[in-house]
């Protein structure tokens, strides 16, 4: 038969034990919920970026195309359907990427053509935005094929 002693050590570690799992759900919760507000719906529609003037910051839901000269990227502005679910609308957005920029959900090195992603930055005189954040949502939603 186990002592007193023994048996007092053993409920200790069972709560040091529960004390851990809570505190890794906690921090597992608090990843997911930064990564959830970072994929909030986009706050730009198709129709703001078509309004949008130079100075304006923006935020649109893209599908990459393509890059031309240096780190100039080439996307199709999309249009949401219900949040997760989105269509091509056949407007064009140069972006770049600034060298400060944060990712989410990804890294500079997933920009590759098909990529969705929301780009947040201001437009500059010549239409093209300079991204100073961007979410990676390739994963995430669903394009509709045949969407422009």
């Amino acid at each position: 038969m186990p002592s007193g002693k023994l048996l007092t050590r053993a409920r200790i570690a069972g709560i040091l034990l529960a004390l851990i799992l809570i505190v890794a759900a906690g921090f597992l919760a608090t990843n997911i919920t930064r990564r959830a507000r970072a994929m909030r719906a986009s706050l730009t529609t198709f129709a703001d970026v078509a309004d949008s003037r130079p100075g304006m910051r923006i935020e649109p839901v893209v599908r990459l195309e393509g890059s031309t000269a240096g780190n100039v990227h080439v996307a199709e502005v999309l249009q949401s359907i219900d949040g997760t679910d989105f269509r091509g609308t056949g407007t064009r957005l140069e972006f770049v990427v600034d060298r400060t920029a944060t990712f989410a959900m990804g890294a500079a090195s997933d920009l590759k053509p098909g990529a969705v992603a929301q780009v947040r930055g201001m437009l500059d005189a010549a239409r093209r935005l300079h991204a100073d954040r961007i979410v990676l949502l390739t994963r995430f939603v669903h394009v509709a094929q045949g969407g422009t």
